[in-house]
């Protein structure tokens, strides 16, 4: 009576069910990923925005303006206007006439 090497059949299967439960498990939460991906870049970019408005906010206190200002000199390219209670309004920009870029 020879041994024979190798396994067994249904060793062989209930391996690849098993591999197959946990392939079906991993492939759900990848899927279920993405829309935190989503969440957390969206949030990140919220914050990212958040900071600046407060960042431009304490230029305009540090410089000591008391109404609204237009092209505060300390913040970005100083093209930023600000309303007089001191948050971000908004930028101007200005073309000239033999200028069409946008």
């Amino acid at each position: 009576m020879s041994r024979s090497k190798g396994f067994p059949l249904i060793e062989l299967v209930v391996v690849i069910i098993i591999l197959g439960i946990l392939a079906a498990v991993a492939v759900s939460k990848f899927i279920n990923m993405e829309g935190e991906a989503r969440t957390a870049v969206t949030a990140s970019q919220f914050e990212a925005f958040t900071d600046s408005v407060k960042l431009y906010h304490s230029g305009w206190l540090v410089g000591g303006y008391t109404g609204a200002v237009k092209n505060l000199p300390t913040f970005g390219d100083g093209d930023v206007d600000s309303t007089a209670t001191a948050w971000l309004y908004g930028t101007e920009v200005v073309y000239s006439l033999g200028n069409n870029n946008h």
